[in-house]
């Protein structure tokens, strides 16, 4: 007799683009967040979302997942 398996599930790989200055800057204003509150959000500083806004950086590819985690956040009533 063989033991049991456990069912694996298989995640979902989150989507890992990179977004931009654009794209920030929209996502941003829409929730109503200043750049200050974002940086504060993602514990980086206000002139790094400033210079992601504006192209002179480049946006961590991982950051779009990471606003999709703070909209659901926002959606369930924890927005600051």
């Amino acid at each position: 007799m063989s033991p049991r398996r456990k069912k694996e599930r298989k995640l979902k790989r989150p989507e890992m683009r990179r977004l931009s200055g654009e794209e920030l800057r929209a996502w941003r204003k829409k929730h109503g967040l200043t750049q200050a509150e974002l940086a504060w959000l993602l514990g980086v500083s206000q002139s790094a979302i400033g210079k992601w806004e504006t192209g002179d950086r480049k946006i961590p590819p991982f950051l779009s997942f990471t606003l999709s985690c703070l909209e659901r956040e926002f959606l369930e009533g924890g927005h600051p």
